[in-house]
């Protein structure tokens, strides 16, 4: 079934309503030992909304990992912290790329005032807090 005729529109089923995903440019940090290889390797910075470990890496993609403890709040606030410091990055990363031709890890933990602010705000803090930190002198 196709979707150009909006007659047919309620006998798609759900599979094909759906949008396709966004292109990732950037790999995430999954496993354990990943994690705790940059927490003991990188380097840090603090803002009011995370903390970033960020150590350069050798692949060819910015990486990515999320850490929410339930300091952070119950599911839903941890999830919308992780979602709003993904959609930062997002934006962060294609800056980042055109910047320098070096690429990172990235490792951020969330605060407990990061499900209550916004992607913009903490977009904003990384541009002003981590790029200096990442960028020759």
């Amino acid at each position: 079934m196709t979707a150009d005729n909006p007659d047919n529109q309620s006998k798609l089923t759900h599979h094909e309503k759906r949008k396709p995903p966004l292109a990732v440019r950037y790999a995430r940090v999954k496993k354990n030992r990943e994690f705790s290889y940059v927490f003991k390797k990188a380097r840090s910075m603090g803002t009011a909304a995370f903390v970033c470990y960020y150590l350069e890496s050798r692949g060819r993609v910015n990486r990515l990992g999320i850490v929410t403890s339930k300091k952070v709040g119950n599911a839903v606030k941890r999830s919308r912290a992780r979602r709003v410091i993904r959609e930062a990055f997002r934006r962060y990363d294609p800056l980042l790329k055109s910047k320098t031709d070096k690429r990172f890890t990235f490792v951020f933990l969330c605060r407990d005032k990061t499900p209550a602010m916004k992607s913009g705000f903490i977009y904003e803090q990384m541009t002003k807090f981590v790029t200096p930190k990442l960028l020759p002198k």
